[in-house]
């Protein structure tokens, strides 16, 4: 089963973080893996749907994280 989120509270659903896709599953083997089409932060905030790390770090340290 495919969810939108890594809890796996979403079934079906596909996420849009930094304005991809992106999904998790788990293999076979039970190991969780996650599919994205951008990397993380790479919507920056101008993304319509802004990564939940950028505005994090931004509210506890008031700078922009480094995802190099």
């Amino acid at each position: 089963m495919k969810t939108g989120d890594p809890l796996h509270q979403e079934p079906g659903a596909i996420n849009h973080v930094d304005d991809g896709r992106g999904v998790y599953f788990n293999d076979p083997s039970g190991h969780e893996l996650e599919i994205i089409t951008c990397p993380y932060g790479s919507g920056g905030l101008d993304a319509e749907h802004v990564n939940p790390l950028l505005t994090e770090e931004l509210r506890t340290s008031g700078k922009l994280p480094d995802l190099s």
